[in-house]
């Protein structure tokens, strides 16, 4: 199961991302074990190609069989929020229509998922209940949201910036393979190996 779960990553990662690939093989993993692990890498997969209702699928059943990992939530409360911000964005363009003019100095924009974790901590969540739900699970179960706001940075190739929330979900939860294997290859890409290798055994 692990072999088809470290394998589903790098297809994912690859560039271009091979996604077919790397479905099968978290596909794979999720037939292999009872884990939660390979439904989070579905979900996540789906979201990269904005799939939301597979996504919304998959991390669902990754929080059903592991309720106290926030990883799952997390990702769901993101997504919600993204897919609010898109539709706002969609009936702020419709309304604007006629005014297309104005839009080069007042475009409508998406939130960033980076800076959507100020709205967390002011209660602005949107969505209702299903993302309130989601931030709460995610939430108790202590170090998800810090894996997914590094997830964010080291996508925007913020590699060092990334390093901080990872330390504070290895802080909150010593044995969460997610945060060591993450950090690992966040110190990897930034060329600490002897670090990587540590937080890979780790792992």
């Amino acid at each position: 199961m692990d072999a088809a779960l470290s394998l589903g990553d790098e297809q994912r990662a690859a560039n271009p991302p091979r996604y077919a690939d790397a479905e099968k093989a978290y596909t794979l993993a999720a037939s292999l074990s009872k884990d939660a692990r390979p439904y989070v890498g579905l979900g996540n997969l789906y979201y990269d190609q904005k799939k939301y209702a597979e996504a919304e699928a998959a991390y669902r059943r990754a929080g059903q069989l592991n309720p106290a990992d926030g990883i799952a939530y997390a990702r769901l409360a993101f997504m919600y929020s993204e897919m609010f911000q898109g539709a706002r964005a969609r009936r702020s363009r419709r309304r604007s229509s006629g005014r297309a003019a104005r839009w080069p100095h007042n475009p409508p924009t998406i939130t960033p998922r980076w800076l959507w974790l100020d709205h967390l901590s002011e209660g602005r969540l949107q969505r209702g209940g299903d993302g309130l739900s989601a931030l709460d699970r995610a939430i108790a179960a202590g170090g998800g949201l810090y894996i997914e706001l590094a997830r964010v940075l080291n996508s925007e190739r913020r590699y060092r910036e990334a390093l901080t929330p990872l330390n504070k979900a290895i802080e909150l939860e010593p044995k969460n393979y997610t945060a060591h294997f993450f950090a690992g290859i966040v110190q990897q890409k930034l060329g600490q190996l002897d670090k990587a290798a540590d937080q890979y055994n780790q792992a």
